[in-house]
């Protein structure tokens, strides 16, 4: 065969393959009655969704038994991905929806004023700040950080240096800047926006 291919055996047997059944002895009858048992309880525990489940228990037959491959199968850790790529996030129109819930922060944001006006710390300005703008930039710039340092530290193990760390100072400083930014270009005509010496 010069480009040989998996599939799964009743795709095999539809194409017109056989597959071939060995009879077994008496404990290979024995192995059936487990294997039939074990089945019908791990069924409902596996990982795949409920709509599946549900059809390959009304499609298995009580007397047909299942070989250890097909259970081996069942345990396979053949997770599919379920994180989106770029392309398929429509970006324009989640860009919309965080626009909308921002200019719809103002009251949360006018609720806070006193410590964006004179915060002592940064801290204090950084929590003034609406969660969901702060929690998004956080989680984005500490999955940026994540990736560059992976490669760093690749890097740096080659060359046989200390692994470096980053800081979480330091990704809250930039988140600040960034929401104190954005807070700034939505509303204008609040006068306490611009501490940005503490950063």
């Amino acid at each position: 065969m010069n480009k040989p291919r998996f599939i799964c055996c009743t795709c095999y047997e539809r194409l017109g393959g056989h597959i071939h059944k060995r009879t077994g002895r008496d404990e290979e009858t024995k192995k059936e009655d487990i294997l039939r048992s074990i089945v019908k309880v791990i069924f409902p525990f596996i990982s795949t969704s409920t709509k599946t489940t549900s059809s390959i228990l009304n499609n298995f037959k009580s007397d047909e038994t299942p070989n250890l491959f097909t259970i081996q199968i069942l345990f396979l850790d053949t997770s599919i991905s379920n994180s989106k790529e770029c392309d398929d996030i429509d970006c324009e129109k989640f860009g919309r929806e965080f626009g909308i819930k921002l200019w719809k922060s103002r009251e949360a944001i006018n609720e806070k004023k006193d410590s964006l006006n004179s915060p002592e710390l940064l801290l204090e300005y950084f929590y003034a700040f609406p969660d969901f703008i702060t929690a998004f930039f956080q989680g984005l710039l500490i999955e940026i950080f994540n990736r560059k340092l992976a490669i760093s530290n690749r890097k740096n193990k080659q060359r046989e240096q200390k692994k470096k760390l980053y800081l979480k100072i330091q990704i809250t400083k930039i988140v600040t800047f960034f929401v104190s930014v954005l807070v700034n270009i939505l509303y204008r005509n609040l006068e306490f926006l611009n501490n940005t010496e503490l950063i």
